[in-house]
């Protein structure tokens, strides 16, 4: 139960602080709604910054001055269309964003293995990859048989000498493969690398890695020219051809993808850049949906404007006439 002597402690205190006096200071007061707007709570989104929008709408709040609840609330309402608006601003650039970033990524192994079997409507990218990848492989090949050439040109009937055991299999694996195109052969031949012709041969161990001789491997390929039922000499030689066959071809290949190369790094650059500038533009469907959604938040924005700005002159004394709306028939006759 209050006293009266609290009572009138109370009413002295009271007396003391009537609120803002001056101009300036109803001025602040009017504008307590920035704080606690009725937009408070509803504007931002996950991913928003509140401080942000806190920020924002006090700037807007100050560019407008509104007075009382009816003006502060429009004042508000302008600052949410407006946030809205920047927001809307916000996804186009970041749907553009994700359309350039989409536009370089890599490609997957999947659509590498589509491209090398349909090159003609694969990616560009693919292509070329696909293309550098058969360049290499092409220049190595060419390599590798080349060698395996120049070796069998080089054997004759010269003394032992030693033989890289790669070398010796690539020119056995020819002779063998020769021998099985005969179609008159004495009998089925050995493959190459079958345990049973090594030990006819006396290599022991891993045969691309161990050191053969060339007594060894003119013993392979006397091995094949009998099974095929040909003097040595004229054997060699038929091996020789499909070998320099080969490296022929090699080098055709190697030329052609070459001068294919450089074009499709131009194309590839080309088509980059191109992809580039169309996903500036944004997506299928975006596009419509951001110039409709705002021109409505514009045209809320300026009818809201208008709204407030007749409240102020209306509060100012000043003659504020009423809405006008103007109905139109347009009539259109041929001719």
């Amino acid at each position: 139960m209050t006293t009266p002597a609290k009572a009138e402690a109370n009413r002295r205190n009271a007396r003391k602080s009537t609120g803002p006096r001056t101009p300036a200071g109803k001025l602040v007061v009017a504008r307590n709604a920035v704080t606690h707007g009725v937009f408070a709570h509803i504007a931002v989104v996950p991913g928003e910054n509140p401080y942000d929008w806190d920020q924002h709408r006090a700037g807007i709040l100050a560019s407008l001055a509104p007075v009382g609840l009816l003006e502060v609330t429009l004042a508000e309402r302008v600052a949410l269309l407006l946030w809205q608006m920047a927001r809307l601003g916000r996804y186009q650039a970041a749907a553009l964003t994700a359309a350039v970033e989409d536009a370089g990524l890599p490609v997957t192994d999947d659509e590498l293995l589509a491209a090398a079997f349909h090159p003609p409507g694969a990616k560009d990218d693919d292509h070329l990859k696909v293309t550098a990848q058969n360049l290499r492989m092409a220049r190595t090949n060419h390599v590798e048989v080349l060698a395996a050439a120049d070796l069998l040109r080089g054997l004759g009937d010269a003394g032992p000498g030693s033989v890289r055991g790669d070398l010796a299999v690539a020119v056995l694996g020819w002779a063998d493969d020769t021998t099985r195109d005969y179609p008159f052969r004495r009998s089925w031949p050995l493959y190459s690398t079958e345990p049973e012709f090594l030990a006819r041969l006396g290599v022991a161990g891993e045969p691309r890695v161990v050191t053969w001789t060339a007594d060894q491997v003119r013993a392979g390929l006397d091995y094949y020219a009998g099974v095929a039922g040909e003097a040595l000499a004229v054997f060699r030689g038929n091996v020789l051809a499909a070998i320099d066959g080969r490296v022929a071809a090699l080098e055709r290949l190697v030329r052609r993808l070459e001068a294919e190369e450089p074009a499709l790094v131009r194309r590839a650059e080309g088509g980059r850049a191109r992809a580039a500038d169309a996903a500036l533009l944004p997506p299928e469907g975006v596009a419509d949906r951001v110039m409709k959604y705002e021109k409505h938040l514009h045209g809320l924005v300026m009818s809201t404007l208008h709204e407030l700005e007749r409240l102020k002159s209306r509060r100012a004394g000043r003659f504020v006439p009423p809405p006008m709306v103007a109905d139109l028939n347009v009539t259109v006759t041929g001719g």
